[in-house]
């Protein structure tokens, strides 16, 4: 879908989940579970409206790993912007319907990235930071160089 000055946010979420509904700009088709899963998230859209992962594995039949792996495909292989809240009295995932939302959703995973980049480092031996922090750098430009390609 072009983007003009006038697209929100949200609206090119639901393109996109449109896109990918349809099998038009994707790598490959999407599974019937993640196609499932879209259409489910559609009626969710933004972190007030977010689904609870207990429903979503009950109406799927799924267990909750295999919906959180479905979860990460989608944002990663198909760009869908799938957010979560951990909010404990209306967490769950949900479309995102603007930029703050999505933020908002990733910061709890920067968080636990970094934790665990720490715990890497340490692992290694504190003199390897240096080079990890490389290995860090190609594999996030290695991603975003496929991406564009």
């Amino acid at each position: 879908m072009p983007i003009d000055l006038f697209t929100t946010f949200a609206e090119r979420v639901m393109d996109r989940v449109e896109e990918v509904l349809s099998n038009r700009e994707c790598k490959w088709p999407p599974s019937e579970d993640q196609r499932m899963l879209l259409g489910m998230l559609k009626a969710h859209r933004g972190v007030e409206r977010a689904m609870p992962l207990g429903e979503i594995c009950e109406r799927m039949k799924l267990p909750p790993r295999v919906v959180k792996d479905l979860v990460q495909d989608l944002r990663l292989n198909y760009r869908v912007q799938v957010g979560a809240s951990r909010d404990a009295n209306g967490g769950g995932y949900f479309l995102g319907t603007n930029r703050e939302e999505m933020v908002q959703a990733s910061t709890q995973m920067l968080h636990q990235a970094v934790t665990m980049l720490r715990v890497v480092r340490v692992m290694r031996a504190e003199h390897d930071s240096e080079d990890l922090l490389r290995q860090i750098r190609l594999a996030l430009t290695t991603d975003i160089d496929k991406e564009e390609a």
